[in-house]
């Protein structure tokens, strides 16, 4: 039994976190109405719905305190309650509410947001979702937005229509839900219950079906070899146009050019640029195979390669230098906070591509910036991903270097990647370059054990690597292309984001694996079947 003081400060700490997860996390998901759904107001409605939230918020704060024996308990009491629902009679909206919190906030996640969705079609909240193939106008919304709960419904059905396709997405299965009409969004941001919170859900359910009927066009399309050029243009334009739209609205709300819900939705307008190119760079590298029964590149791949690569690049230099992204990414759910791990993944892939043409530093430093930034994030191994892809620039980087000049050079086999005896970088190591980036390092505040790796052994470092040295460094104008394997990435020792990137059992291939075709593949089934 609690005495009266610590009852009272368990409370205090609740509403502070509480307070603090309306605040931050609510930006990403805005399940919930802030001038209605109040500490006291979900307390008492749904024990369950109120855990969720605690366990969250707690969780999010948890690099700054020592709330961790808190946390475990909110965690294992949301479990608990939430295995109820599988045989509760009838969902309550507060349920689903909590369960799609819990689902995007996991790790593996897909199993629970079905269960979410099964949940929400026994409370009919997926037809409340006009389909953009019904051109019955917006009757339904209409009918069902007459009062705040009516509206509370829709904008949890919405929500989890939009986690849903995501989640589908990153996990290279079918999605259940069909793309959504304009008429129905138009009608849910006019009605007189909606917020300025609710624009960011529907900004982002109308960049994914945009970037699904962009997939869909380049896969009805004939050939692509001469028409590349053209397409990457359109593609660029298509996007920008809704870009452009949603910033001139949020700005409109007196949203500043910095705050984080224009700078999520112009990190949505690269990332779709950086998805619909990938497809395109897979079904072109099919076409040239196929038709020249050759894998040398040509022109138009390495303009491809570059757009892509410059866009990915500019995505986590973004998330870098932008100080409310930064900080609202702590509170992101699972896949929000896997995006710029992918999108490193896919920068470090296709620099290997082009390694003549990459600043490997400034990818380097790229990189290590992004993986501070996630060290804060409760699944830490997302920054490990890409604090080894740091690593491995580093190395690359070095490799490239004459000792003697500084000057690029075509490197040498050191990572013994074809069975030799490790190659070691010892601590009195006098390679000039190597001691020269170390001091430059240390006078740009690089974290100490970045450094410490290469004073230590690098030969960990070679199954990330490709067996072929030679393809790797091999000349610009005669890097080939292997339409096959766009990039299958190894990662020998940590899981690079659980379910939503474990795709090698439908590979078949070994653990910690990640294909970047597959994921595009995906994300055209999910989002266009």
């Amino acid at each position: 039994m609690l005495s009266p003081e610590a009852s009272s400060q368990n409370l205090r700490l609740a509403s502070y976190s509480s307070c603090k997860y309306m605040a931050n996390a609510n930006v990403f998901l805005p399940l919930f109405d802030p001038a209605v759904d109040t500490f006291d107001a979900i307390r008492q409605s749904s024990t369950f719905c109120f855990t969720v939230v605690l366990a969250v918020a707690l969780r999010a704060e948890s690099a700054a305190g020592n709330n961790h024996e808190k946390i475990q308990y909110c965690f294992e009491e949301a479990q608990k309650l939430s295995t109820m629902t599988l045989f509760a009679r009838s969902a309550r909206l507060e349920t689903i509410q909590g369960m799609l919190l819990l689902a995007a906030n996991s790790e593996n996640n897909w199993f629970a947001i079905s269960h979410v969705y099964q949940m929400s079609q026994d409370m009919g909240l997926p037809d409340l979702i006009q389909p953009e193939t019904d051109n019955g106008g917006n009757e339904t919304t209409t009918k069902n937005c007459g009062d705040r709960r009516s509206f509370r419904r829709l904008r949890a059905a919405l929500t989890l229509h939009h986690v849903e396709q995501e989640v589908a997405s990153g996990t290279a299965r079918q999605s259940k839900c069909l793309p959504v009409h304009d008429d129905f969004l138009k009608s849910f941001l006019d009605n007189r219950f909606s917020t300025t919170l609710d624009m960011r859900i529907v900004a982002n359910v109308e960049i994914v079906r945009l970037r699904g009927r962009l997939l869909l066009q380049l896969d009805n399309q004939g050939t692509l070899v001469g028409t590349v050029d053209g397409r990457i243009k359109n593609v660029d334009e298509e996007i920008n146009t809704w870009f452009n739209r949603w910033d001139s609205m949020f700005q409109g709300q007196d949203y500043d050019i910095g705050c984080f819900q224009r700078s999520s939705i112009c990190l949505q307008r690269d990332y779709a640029f950086i998805i619909v190119c990938s497809a395109i760079m897979s079904k072109l590298g099919t076409e040239l195979f196929s038709e020249a029964n050759t894998n040398v590149m040509t022109d138009e791949m390495r303009h491809v390669i570059r757009v892509t690569l410059d866009r990915s690049t500019k995505i986590l230099q973004f998330i870098a230098d932008n100080n409310d992204y930064k900080w609202h990414l702590q509170w992101a759910p699972t896949y929000s906070a896997l995006f710029p791990v992918f999108t490193a993944a896919l920068a470090f892939k296709l620099a290997r591509m082009r390694p003549l043409e990459t600043d490997w530093y400034e990818l380097q430093s790229t990189f290590s910036a992004v993986a501070v930034i996630l060290q804060d994030y409760p699944y830490r191994h997302f920054s490990l991903v890409i604090r080894k892809l740091s690593r491995l620039a580093l190395e690359i980087g070095l490799s490239r270097r004459r000792p003697e000049t500084g000057l690029p050079q075509e490197p040498q086999n050191t990572l013994s990647s074809r069975g030799g005896d490790p190659i070691r970088l010892e601590g009195t190591s006098t390679d000039p370059s190597l001691q020269n980036y170390r001091n430059e390092a240390a006078d740009n505040s690089m974290s100490p054990d970045l450094i410490s790796t290469y004073d230590v052994e690098v030969s960990g470092l070679s199954s990330a690597i490709d067996s072929a040295p030679e393809e790797v460094y091999s000349n610009a104008h005669e890097r080939t292309w292997m339409p096959s394997d766009m990039s299958q990435y190894s990662f020998q020792d940590m899981n690079p984001g659980g379910e939503q990137l474990d795709i090698q059992s439908l590979l078949e291939t070994p653990d910690y694996s990640f294909d970047f075709n597959l994921f595009v593949t995906s994300i055209q089934s999910s989002n266009l079947n």
